[in-house]
């Protein structure tokens, strides 16, 4: 991890040790990048990852990016 946040670096450290504790865990990539953008939470991350497949699928993004867009003066759903 690249930083100078000694803090940043020791909880992650913590939340490794943590999960590698309990059993370990499963993660998909499917993209490398960085965003500061507002976060949409699911139970899982398979759930997450339907939503990724549903918003591939131009008139999906659409659908949703109206309902995203009417939830704030300011902000839009520009892409995924």
């Amino acid at each position: 991890m690249a930083t100078t946040e000694g803090c940043l670096v020791a909880s992650t450290s913590r939340g490794c040790k943590a999960i590698y504790a309990s059993g370990g865990a499963t993660s998909s990539l499917y993209r490398d990048a960085m965003t500061r953008a507002p976060v949409v939470r699911f139970g899982s991350a398979k759930r997450a990852a339907e939503l990724k497949l549903f918003l591939e699928d131009p008139l999906n993004f659409e659908t949703l990016s109206l309902v995203f867009n009417s939830s704030s003066r300011f902000g839009r759903l520009q892409s995924f």
